[in-house]
């Protein structure tokens, strides 16, 4: 993508998704990743 984000979604139960809950998710989140893109 590029605006350098990932979209996260799904179950979330241990924070996995990396949005800062452990709310599961249904909707694609763009989310910060550090280390990801060119």
């Amino acid at each position: 993508m590029k605006s350098g984000k990932l979209r996260c979604w799904g179950q979330n139960r241990f924070g996995q998704l990396g949005t800062g809950t452990q709310t599961n998710d249904s909707n694609p989140t763009p989310e910060d990743v550090v280390g990801f893109g060119p």
